[in-house]
């Protein structure tokens, strides 16, 4: 793609994460237009064509720099502590338990 358009017609201007499509009414939230924005696959690096998906304005508010996806827009990896920090205790725990020693 040369430009923010083209890319999304290779999604068939669908949300890569949720498959809303521009300008029909949201899947999940119906009452709302579906707008495509330029969202990041990897929000640590800059905003590209090369790394940016089309999302729809909810998934790109409800995901916003947290996560890190694809390029079929699903999440491989978390790119912030917030979604861990929000997690209940026990998956907080169970993630801890997984983490390599450090020494201090």
């Amino acid at each position: 793609a040369q430009n923010f358009d083209q890319l999304k017609i290779t999604y068939d201007n669908r949300c890569a994460t949720c498959g809303s499509q521009e300008g029909k009414p949201h899947l999940l939230e119906p009452t709302q237009r579906t707008k495509l924005q330029q969202g990041h696959m990897n929000p640590r690096m800059s905003l590209s064509l090369d790394n940016s998906i089309p999302q729809c304005q909810l998934c790109n508010q409800i995901y916003q720099d947290d996560y890190v996806f694809n390029d079929k827009g699903r999440v491989i990896a978390i790119a912030s502590p917030k979604p861990v920090l929000k997690a209940d205790k026990e998956v907080r725990d169970a993630l801890n338990n997984q983490l390599p020693a450090t020494k201090g």
